[in-house]
């Protein structure tokens, strides 16, 4: 579901970039409301399926060891 929202969020932000009148104005606003949210919200996703699966490879682990 977060994946449409994002979608979204990029082509408004995108859009609104390249409505801007000069070039520096448009990289400027590009970089801060696009691409650098974007690459925080998969680092975000990258992070928590990672760490969801070093928890279930944990929790594998401990119920596979002899009590």
């Amino acid at each position: 579901m977060w994946h449409i929202i994002l979608i979204g969020y990029i082509f408004v932000t995108l859009m609104f970039s390249i409505a801007q009148p000069g070039w520096a104005r448009m990289l400027i606003y590009l970089t801060v409301f696009t691409i650098l949210p974007t690459v925080f919200a998969f680092w975000v996703a990258i992070v928590r399926k990672r760490n969801k699966r070093m928890k279930q490879e944990r929790q594998q682990k401990h119920k596979s060891l002899p009590e």
